[in-house]
């Protein structure tokens, strides 16, 4: 287990459902990935990076509602500005996307 924080601590972290608008392979990144663009409704359009290609095509994640933190600082990886972080249960190198499990708006908030 990693160490213990508070609830003020979670509240600060922003997690949005998305849906995958867009997804092309990173030709530039170190290890197989790919590059993904998230509609989140009115916060718009963010990118990231996102090592799923054990377990997933571009076409399957394209259209899929996906959850992820919107407020980590951007981070550049290789040529490419990551905006955000799609969450995944990891299992080794096999990483799950997690997803509502019904449609819901773009940009709505996890709690």
């Amino acid at each position: 287990m990693k160490t213990s924080i508070t609830f003020e601590d979670f509240k600060k972290v922003d997690i949005r459902v998305g849906t995958v608008v867009k997804v092309e392979k990173f030709e530039k990144a170190k290890k197989p990935a790919f590059q993904i663009y998230v509609d989140f409704g009115t916060l718009g359009v963010l990118k990231t990076s996102a090592q799923l290609t054990v377990l997933y095509k571009e076409d399957d994640l394209l259209h899929q509602q996906v959850l992820a933190v919107v407020n980590f600082p951007k981070k550049q990886i290789a040529n490419f500005m990551s905006e955000c972080l799609i969450l995944g249960a990891v299992n080794g190198a096999e990483v799950t996307i997690l997803n509502p499990e019904f449609k819901v708006p773009n940009g709505t908030v996890v709690s």
